[in-house]
């Protein structure tokens, strides 16, 4: 046993060697070997001659067993499975393939293309983002889900195989248990497709607590997942269950998942649509190893420069301006991956890749505000507020700007003016009229003891502009649409080869 040496007068001491443990100790990160973001640079774990390494953005490699020299912990103690080929290693090594961004994206969006149809172009800009993200998605504090919608036949199946193939440790979570999917998304952060999420609703969520902890946890860096362990002293273990994750069901989901999810429509292709059948050959194998190969060194060459921007300059990413709250979460890495596409693109064409993608937001804002004014509660009801305060029957002004309301005389005009759903009790209101600062107070109606709602009108204004924000946000995005929509390429233009750029010219539709 080792003990503090005695000490003399008010200053404690210790020893040389206690304190050289305890600075040796400060300076050690705990690293996720299948792929992390730490001090500025990229880290891939890599398997060569049966022995675990480590090599980061800036060409430094280690033997996983030399880790905690090179000062970190790691979270496995063996690489079990990595796509970063030596010959990969060795052309990043020797600089003799340097990444060209541009290409890399649109070679990626014609593999898409080429095998499947989304009516919206967005879309396969959208999935490209998402794809080369994967592949350094440690650098971000959340990640986006992807959840493919479409009934059967629109091949959903497929857009998930096609996924697996190039995304960072693409996994199928077909027939695999919950214990592997924790201890699979610990040591191999992988990408992982969920087909046929059909059962991922509400009711399945609650009572299978350990894929919940997984799905709920999992598109944030700091998702962690614990669970007690089969061994005889029952230690409590934790597991990291961050990483990608896409989704493949007929319907839409209808709980936490839709906020950490951005949903892409498949329809059914039109008889006149072609796209090549998608098989097992030695070609499309080839050409996925060519990508998977592209993917590593643009995280080696690229990754740390976008996950910088991220991580220190996050306000000046271009696009975030238009979102908000959990929105701004899951859409910042795919804009910060499009505007770093967007400098290395020639200088006549700015902001192509960041304006589709800001586009395709302005969708799904709108989407989402027709969703909460349709379904949210509080949003109906801060937005009758006025229309309560001066018309619902048996209001009485107690104060200057202050009335009293029996609370089923507002319950019964929530419902009848303002489509109010009718099985909302009275218990249910005053729960939402709490949360907004108006209290169920007791009164006394001519002798009778009833309960009111107390609404003081200059809360009103107040309510309505933390709640209903969403005509001022519609008015800015429109004033965004504006500007970004007559200065697009078309897709297909955008895929040009860049060589080939000089000849095509933007289109600019604005009536000015």
């Amino acid at each position: 046993m080792t003990t503090q040496p005695e000490r003399s007068g008010s200053n404690p001491t210790i020893s040389p060697e206690f304190d050289s443990l305890l600075r040796a100790s400060m300076r050690i990160d705990t690293i996720n070997v299948a792929q992390d973001f730490i001090n500025g640079k990229i880290y891939y774990g890599a398997v060569l001659k049966g022995d675990s390494y480590l090599i980061n953005s800036d060409q430094v490699y280690f033997k996983l067993e030399d880790a905690l020299g090179n000062g970190f912990k790691p979270n496995i103690r063996e690489i079990q499975k990595s796509g970063l080929s030596p010959d990969t290693i060795k052309t990043f090594f020797e600089n003799t393939l340097p990444i060209d961004v541009t290409e890399l994206f649109k070679d990626i969006t014609k593999y898409y293309k080429r095998f499947i149809i989304f009516t919206n172009p967005e879309h396969y800009i959208l999935l490209t983002l998402w794809t080369m993200g994967t592949y350094m998605f440690r650098a971000f504090s959340y990640y986006p889900y992807l959840h493919f919608v479409g009934e059967k036949g629109t091949g959903k199946s497929t857009v998930l195989g096609l996924v697996r193939a190039i995304a960072f440790n693409g996994q199928n979570s077909v027939g695999t248990t919950q214990a592997v999917l924790f201890r699979e998304s610990e040591s191999l952060s992988p990408t992982w497709m969920l087909d046929e999420s059909e059962w991922l609703g509400s009711k399945f969520l609650e009572k299978s607590q350990g894929l919940s902890d997984i799905l709920k946890s999992g598109f944030h860096k700091e998702g962690i997942a614990r669970r007690c362990s089969t061994n005889e002293n029952s230690k409590i273990e934790s597991f990291c269950v961050y990483s990608p994750k896409a989704f493949a069901s007929i319907n839409e989901f209808d709980n936490v998942l839709a906020d950490r999810t951005i949903p892409i429509t498949l329809q059914k292709k039109l008889s006149t649509e072609r796209v090549e059948k998608l098989t097992d050959s030695s070609q499309v194998r080839e050409m996925q190893k060519n990508l998977v190969n592209r993917l590593y060194l643009f995280g080696l060459q690229h990754g740390k420069f976008i996950g910088n921007t991220y991580q220190n300059n996050f306000e000046s990413i271009n696009g975030i301006e238009i979102t908000r709250n959990r929105e701004q979460d899951i859409w910042a890495p795919i804009l910060v991956i499009a505007n770093y596409i967007d400098s290395k693109m020639p200088q006549g064409n700015p902001f192509q890749v960041t304006g589709y993608t800001k586009r395709l937001i302005m969708n799904y804002l709108e989407d989402r505000d027709f969703e909460d004014t349709s379904d949210n509660l509080m949003i109906i009801i801060v937005d009758s507020l006025e229309d309560v305060y001066d018309n619902c029957p048996n209001g009485v002004e107690i104060m200057p700007r202050l009335k009293r309301f029996p609370t089923s005389s507002v319950l019964q005009y929530l419902i009848r003016v303002h489509e109010f759903p009718s099985f909302i009790k009275v218990g249910t209101l005053t729960r939402k009229m709490k949360t907004l600062g108006f209290h169920n107070k007791p009164v006394t109606v001519q002798g009778a003891s009833r309960r009111a709602y107390e609404i003081e009108h200059d809360r009103i204004e107040e309510l309505k502009n933390r709640y209903l924000n969403r005509a001022r946000e519609s008015n800015f995005t429109q004033g965004i649409r504006d500007e970004t929509y007559g200065r697009l390429l078309s897709l297909d233009e955008l895929l040009v080869p860049q060589n080939s750029l000089q000849n095509v010219t933007v289109e600019n539709t604005d009536n000015s």
